[in-house]
């Protein structure tokens, strides 16, 4: 019998020591990452309790491209020190580290909630150009897909020129809006092509006009002025497939 009891007893003490070595597995886990997020990158412990301390030590990350922890310790200071001024500079910068790593998207939203949060910082002009450049590097680059991004980017853009006319990025932006309105018109000059090729004119007529209506100096309205021009000549039952290139 008190072997019996010995044998069935032996599980109980394996699982037992078991589940606690993982207890304190995880537990030393927390603790490393804790400490990593605390201490800069040349050792140096961080205050938590001080939103300089935090900004200058996530700055250190990002120099480092630990862009993570960069990102954890920014969305502490915005958290904990919401009135601080390190907190709009950390909504910033959240942007950039994103824009770094070409994840647009999150960066354009993080820009945005930028301005939306602080708009009469004297960094909104950088945000709403960075806006613009985020969803301007999210256009695809085929013509026929979902171009709303571009939208959006022009609209950054314009924003831009209109609060600060004289500003330093005036040239670019301008330029930047002139380039993706072009692409813009590269759409509708793609869709009035396909209509062709079903040999349904009357909607590549539409599509053509609308062009010229929305983009008139564009490269593409030139080339729709000159399809409608050789559709109006054409015959009923002529083919005009081939009429419309870039």
């Amino acid at each position: 019998m008190i072997r019996m009891f010995e044998a069935q007893s032996i599980p109980r003490v394996n699982f037992s020591a078991k589940r606690g070595f993982l207890s304190l597995l995880a537990g030393l886990l927390l603790l490393l990452t804790a400490s990593t997020l605390f201490m800069g990158c040349a050792g140096k412990e961080v205050n938590e309790d001080d939103p300089a301390s935090l900004m200058e030590d996530a700055e250190a990350d990002i120099k480092s491209d630990h862009f993570q922890i960069a990102i954890d310790k920014l969305r502490m200071i915005k958290s904990r020190f919401p009135y601080s001024k390190q907190a709009a500079t950390a909504q910033l910068r959240i942007g950039d580290v994103f824009f770094l790593q070409e994840a647009f998207g999150e960066a354009a939203v993080s820009y945005e909630a930028f301005r939306d949060l602080y708009p009469k910082h004297e960094k909104l002009g950088y945000a709403l150009i960075r806006i613009g450049k985020s969803f301007e590097s999210d256009i695809p680059d085929d013509p026929e897909r979902d171009m709303s991004s571009a939208n959006r980017a022009i609209e950054a853009y314009q924003e831009y020129l209109a609060r600060f006319p004289g500003g330093a990025e005036k040239k670019d932006a301008s330029e930047s809006i002139k380039k993706i309105r072009g692409r813009l018109a590269a759409k509708e000059l793609a869709i009035a092509r396909f209509y062709l090729k079903q040999g349904d004119k009357k909607a590549a007529s539409a599509r053509l006009r609308r062009l010229q209506k929305l983009f008139p100096d564009s490269d593409q309205a030139r080339l729709a002025r000159e399809t409608l021009a050789t559709m109006d000549d054409t015959k009923p039952g002529d083919r005009v497939e081939g009429e419309v290139s870039q």
